[in-house]
């Protein structure tokens, strides 16, 4: 009863109000998510893990460094709740190795960054999906060409 109780609380978390999910998928093919002062992107991995690449606020293609982040995330798939530590994986990446992001999921990732409040960022199947799409949608299909 308690972990359902705990997976329909992280269901129904609201965001802090400054946070905001961007339209497309991120640099990575990940999903993007903006709080606070940097952008957040989630990119589970083919065969299980999960990376997290974190940006500065004014624009996705600048990574920050997550040398000196913590993050830790609590993550329900498919309907079973687990947690997971980010390490530092070089770079603007964190990753957590032991989260398989299969089928439905949603994920709750606290991120600390050096002199900054700790930003709790959410991600899920469906906001991904969305992002999937609209990506998608904007690429340029097979046979356009650009005029001159």
């Amino acid at each position: 009863m308690r972990k359902l109780l705990i997976a329909a609380l992280l269901m129904m978390t609201a965001l802090p109000a400054a946070a905001h999910d961007m339209s497309k998928l991120g640099p990575k093919g990940g999903q993007l998510a903006h709080v606070a002062s940097n952008h957040f992107e989630l990119l589970p991995l083919p065969g299980g893990g999960v990376r997290l690449y974190i940006y500065a606020a004014t624009d996705e293609n600048v990574p920050a460094d997550a040398t000196k982040a913590s993050a830790k995330g609590r993550f329900v798939v498919n309907g079973k709740m687990t947690e997971a530590v980010f390490s530092p994986a070089g770079g603007n990446a964190m990753a957590a190795t032991t989260v398989p992001l299969t089928g439905q999921w949603t994920a709750l990732v606290q991120v600390s960054l050096p002199g900054k409040p700790t930003n709790t960022v959410r991600f899920n199947t469906a906001v991904m999906a969305a992002q999937a799409k609209a990506t998608a949608a904007a690429a340029p299909k097979a046979g356009d060409h650009a005029h001159h």
